[in-house]
């Protein structure tokens, strides 16, 4: 199966906020994510670039351990969750380091594909 993504600014907001990854974690097994900036509030896209980039390259870095033989999708789950509450914690310091981004965040949504045969 093949995946893609894509974004629009939509027709109430003047920046799009939105930021997605995928990433085939092994063949038949592929990790989405989609991020979306809370419209409104200060630094939405650099809390949805933030998200993304640290929920994947957190989920990826422990996907790379799997194999086919070894995939076990309950030990998926504890990393999924640990890469969320990662990327939870990388947008609160960045909001402690710079004050003009005080309150900023946005929405993650993450799927696990698998298609084995």
């Amino acid at each position: 199966m093949k995946f893609y993504g894509k974004t629009d600014v939509g027709v109430c907001r003047t920046e799009n906020q939105d930021c997605f990854g995928i990433y085939e974690i092994l063949p038949g097994v592929t990790l989405l994510a989609v991020c979306d900036g809370m419209g409104g509030a200060a630094g939405g896209k650099i809390a949805s670039e933030i998200a993304e980039n640290t929920f994947m390259s957190s989920t990826v870095s422990f996907c790379e351990t799997l194999n086919k033989d070894n995939f076990d999708s309950k030990k998926l789950k504890v990393a999924i969750e640990e890469s969320v509450q990662k990327a939870n914690a990388a947008i609160l310091e960045k909001a402690r380091e710079d004050l003009s981004l005080f309150g900023m965040g946005c929405t993650l949504n993450a799927l696990v594909f698998c298609d084995f045969k």
